[in-house]
């Protein structure tokens, strides 16, 4: 009965679905294209986590997972960089571009 009233929208900028599976090979540069979403640009960031919101890195991830953002936010590369760790399944991290450096510095 309470919130009749139709007064605007709210726009969640970041990728969506959130389920989006991507997969790079143990020895060789990764390279992640396609990503989709809402207001994603080059200024945010990704990060390889265990855990999204904690200091919880990937062992032996180039730069400690932490991923240079191209293409308008859709393509995440590590460079030349080989990803030399542990098959597994880890969390892709994404925030917006200006404090995406917060989780980096401490889980370094």
């Amino acid at each position: 009965e309470n919130f009749r009233a139709d007064t605007g929208r709210v726009s969640v900028i970041g990728p969506t679905p959130l389920n989006q599976e991507r997969t790079c090979i143990s020895g060789r540069a990764c390279r992640v294209d396609g990503i989709s979403g809402l207001g994603l640009s080059n200024s945010d960031r990704a990060m390889v986590l265990d855990t999204c919101g904690v200091a919880s890195h990937v062992d032996r991830f180039p730069g400690i997972g932490l991923v240079n953002v191209s293409d308008r936010g859709s393509a995440l590369s590590w460079g030349t960089t080989l990803f030399t760790g542990q098959g597994g399944q880890y969390r892709l991290c994404w925030c917006a571009g200006g404090v995406a450096a917060s989780i980096a510095a401490t889980a370094a």
